[in-house]
């Protein structure tokens, strides 16, 4: 219910607007790349602004008044927007759930130790998933699986089962549905709080080859 209501709380179009000038779209599942691609079922769609049912989950939760945590604030390579995503994100929840932030400012080497170790339990980051990969499974086995070499978003034996099952399957036809099925177990467990596809930016002329 809190994971939920901290998505209902949050206007991502608004995000998106403010901090990646409207460059993006609300995404749908955690880390599925892209919206129409065969592995993001199509009947799943980006959670919608409701603050006040963000504020009755929260009640029924037992935070009537959310609670106290801190959020990093990291700026990334090609990722400089993030701290302004985290601030806007932040004041956001303050506004609608009464929540109380702490920002923190910290480098990316600081941050990256963090991670590394797994070592950063009730603290919030704003973060962008770099393309990795063709499909999303292969960018979950690094930061989702408990194996992994880093964690950058939840751990879960059953999402450890399907990344362990997909990364055997060799028929592309089975890896999708194989994907779809986990991308409805990440979207019904609503393990973070998911932003936005963001659209990138290319110059192109015919005398770059």
């Amino acid at each position: 219910k809190v994971r939920l209501a901290l998505n209902l709380a949050l206007d991502k179009q608004a995000v998106i607007d403010a901090t990646l000038g409207g460059l993006g779209t609300p995404s749908v599942a955690v880390g599925f790349f892209f919206q129409d691609k065969p592995w993001t079922p199509a009947d799943l769609k980006p959670f919608p602004y409701d603050p006040a049912q963000a504020r009755k989950l929260m009640a029924e939760a037992g935070y009537p008044n959310c609670f106290e945590f801190t959020m990093n604030l990291v700026a990334w390579p090609g990722r400089a927007y993030l701290p302004l995503v985290g601030e806007a994100v932040a004041t956001q929840w303050e506004a609608n759930l009464g929540c109380k932030i702490k920002r923190r400012p910290l480098d990316r080497a600081v941050f990256t130790n963090d991670f590394n170790k797994r070592t950063y339990p009730g603290v919030a980051v704003a973060y962008s998933f770099p393309f990795l990969g063709g499909e999303p499974w292969q960018l979950w086995r690094v930061i989702g699986d408990s194996k992994g070499s880093v964690m950058l978003s939840y751990e879960d034996p059953q999402l450890d089962a399907f990344l362990g099952k997909v990364g055997a399957t060799a028929d592309f036809n089975e890896r999708v549905k194989i994907m779809q099925d986990m991308a409805r177990h990440i979207y019904d467990k609503v393990p973070r709080v998911e932003i936005a596809e963001t659209f990138g930016l290319f110059a192109v002329s015919d005398k770059v080859k």
